[in-house]
C-alpha cells in the first residue's frame, strides 16, 4: 500500500482489508494524482490530498 494511503488509512480509521476509494489531487493545482505520487508533476507541489468516496 503506498504511503500515503496507508497514512490516510490510519487518519479516517480505515482498515486494510476494506479498501476505500480514494480520489488524490493537488492543493495547488488541482492536478488528479495516483496514491504514489508524493508531488504534482504540473507544479511540483508536495500538497497531496486524498479526498474519500
Amino acid at each position: 500500500m503506498a504511503l500515503l494511503a496507508e497514512l490516510l488509512a490510519r487518519v479516517v480509521g480505515g482498515d486494510e482489508s476494506d479498501p476505500k476509494r480514494v480520489h488524490y489531487e493537488c492543493r495547488r493545482c488541482g492536478k488528479t494524482l495516483s496514491a504514489q505520487d508524493g508531488e504534482c508533476p504540473a507544479c511540483e507541489s508536495g500538497e497531496v490530498v486524498g479526498i474519500e468516496l
